[in-house]
This record gives structure tokens, sequence and C-alpha cells, in this order.
């Protein structure tokens, strides 16, 4: 816990690369959830339109995170 903490403090951009992260992991489990139903989904149209917005919302949130942690990481990099 304590070399947590420590990276935290000494790492200005570590907080942002959790939350990001964590985010990241949430939205694969949107993705997961999704790809779960329309996998399992038997033929009902209806239950597979619903799990495919879902699969495809945490794909692009995926993509957005992805994108905004690397847009950051340049920008520091510039400084």
């Amino acid at each position: 816990m304590d070399a947590f903490l420590s990276m935290v403090v000494s790492n200005p951009l570590a907080d942002i690369q959790i939350l990001l992260s964590l985010a990241g992991v949430g939205s694969f489990i949107i993705f997961a959830w999704g790809f779960t139903g329309y996998v399992l989904a038997h033929e009902d149209d209806d239950h597979e339109q619903h799990a495919s917005v879902r699969m495809i919302t945490g794909l692009v949130w995926m993509v957005i995170f992805f994108v905004l942690w690397e847009a950051i990481r340049y920008v520091v990099s510039l400084y």
C-alpha cells in the first residue's frame, strides 16, 4: 500500500492513469456483458439488438478512454 501511495504522490499522472484504467475496465465489462447477451440471445431479434448496442457502447467507450489517455500522455511529453 505504501508503494501505491508513493507512486500517486510522486507521479502527477498516476491519478489520471488510475481513473482511466478503471473506466476502461468498466467499459470492457459493458462490452463483455453485451457480447455474452448477444451469444446467448438464441435468435431473439429484440434481445440481439439490445446486446449489440451494449457491445458497441462498451467498445466506443474503450476507444474514447484509450485515445484520451494517449492524448494526455502526448501533451505531457511536450513539456
